[in-house]
């Protein structure tokens, strides 16, 4: 977990995980632009994707059932 202005991210791997995806869906989400809405926010820190846990945690529900 990473902390970036105050707001707390998780590492792709981890957020993939919490959705029920694979790190490969949510980088082909990145790239295409689909399925934009459920995309969780992300950034790039040194390198690499991590994505908003708050985000990640209100559409955990959405793809897990």
């Amino acid at each position: 977990m990473l902390e970036i202005e105050g707001s707390k991210y998780l590492a792709a791997k981890l957020a993939a995980s919490v959705l029920g995806l694979s790190v490969e869906t949510l980088r082909s989400w990145r790239y295409s632009g689909k399925n934009i809405d459920d995309l969780p926010y992300f950034k790039r820190f040194d390198g690499r994707i991590y994505y908003k846990e708050e985000d990640v945690n209100n559409l955990k529900g959405k793809f897990i059932n």
